[in-house]
């Protein structure tokens, strides 16, 4: 209840703040990224990454205060791109936290079977000391062989019970030490995954998951405006992007380039194709196996916003990198 009630609190700020800022029409991004970053709040706790959670509000209150499109266009990406951070970050942090609990228990365990030991020894001193006493008497008094018998009988039973117990004991802590190598593997591929997403990040790339696979974009400022070349220092930024390619060596790459409404069909075609090209170009000369590559162009016929403003266009040119399933 209480971390539900702080989620509303912070969606009506951020909705507020929206409002506030004195402009007919509303920053959509903004809204769900301030909703999503109150859902985050309310489903984790941010004290396990209060540098990330700093990291984003200081974000979010700079896209708050910010008047130019371009800015705001960045920090939408920047904003999601920590958001994520923060959220692996917390999943980190909540692993380590159990790695901590599975190290006492399993320190428990090694403490109980030491236990176990000397009860064993002791177990085993009581059954030689009743053996003496029924070898020595049993000349002389048979009702206290009977006993020595009895006792005798009685300590195996106690022994075979303790045995069940150690191999149980043994088997708990076979079991903690595997979800201890478990663990280890998924703090690994989390942190993998963690330096994968920064580099990334770091280079101007925004990577998203859809249901025909991974899409990297590489916007149109990997090109010069009517160029279709990429820069020599620009193609050395794209070695972010061969990392995450040669991950996933077992999935076909499609590199497909796209422009806007400006211009002739036929030129936006041939532009596509060669920004394409060039994208591909670079990846191999990277280190990337050509055979793996495909590079397609289509020119205007797949914009993803409006070509009727200057911010829809920009949007419209772009190069995707797709890792298809």
């Amino acid at each position: 209840m209480k971390f539900h009630g702080i989620a509303s609190l912070l969606i009506a700020l951020s909705l507020l703040a929206s409002t506030g800022c004195g402009t007919t029409s509303r920053d959509l991004g903004l809204d769900r990224l301030s909703a999503q970053w109150a859902r985050e709040l309310a489903e984790s706790d941010r004290n396990l990454a209060p540098a990330a959670a700093l990291q984003v509000d200081a974000l979010l209150s700079r896209w708050r205060a910010s008047e130019s499109s371009k800015e705001r266009t960045e920090l939408e990406f920047l904003v999601s791109q920590r958001i994520a951070v923060y959220r692996a970050s917390t999943e980190l942090a909540q692993q380590r936290l159990l790695l901590a609990e599975l190290k006492v228990e399993t320190e428990q365990l090694k403490q109980r079977r030491a236990a176990q030991v000397l009860e064993s020894a002791h177990l085993e001193s009581e059954k030689l000391r009743l053996r003496n006493i029924a070898e020595r008497e049993s000349s002389e008094r048979a009702q206290a062989q009977a006993k020595a018998l009895l006792a005798d009988r009685d300590a195996q039973m106690r022994a075979r019970d303790l045995a069940e117990r150690e191999a149980a004991l043994a088997n708990e802590l076979a079991a903690a030490q595997a979800r201890k190598a478990e663990l280890a593997q998924q703090e690994a591929a989390l942190r993998g995954a963690q330096v994968d997403a920064l580099r990334l990040e770091l280079s101007g790339l925004k990577p998203k998951q859809t249901e025909r696979g991974q899409v990297i974009v590489l916007s149109e400022k990997f090109f010069a405006p009517g160029q279709a070349e990429l820069s020599a220092k620009i193609a050395n930024d794209l070695q972010p992007l061969l990392t995450i390619v040669n991950k996933s060596s077992a999935l076909r790459v499609t590199i497909e380039g796209h422009t806007d409404s400006k211009g002739s069909a036929t030129g936006n075609q041939k532009l596509s194709k060669l920004r394409a090209d060039s994208v591909k170009k670079a990846l191999v000369a990277l280190g990337a196996d050509a055979d793996r590559l495909d590079s397609i162009g289509f020119g205007e016929a797949k914009p993803v916003t409006s070509n009727d403003t200057a911010f829809g266009r920009s949007q419209n040119r772009r190069v995707e990198v797709w890792l298809e399933k």
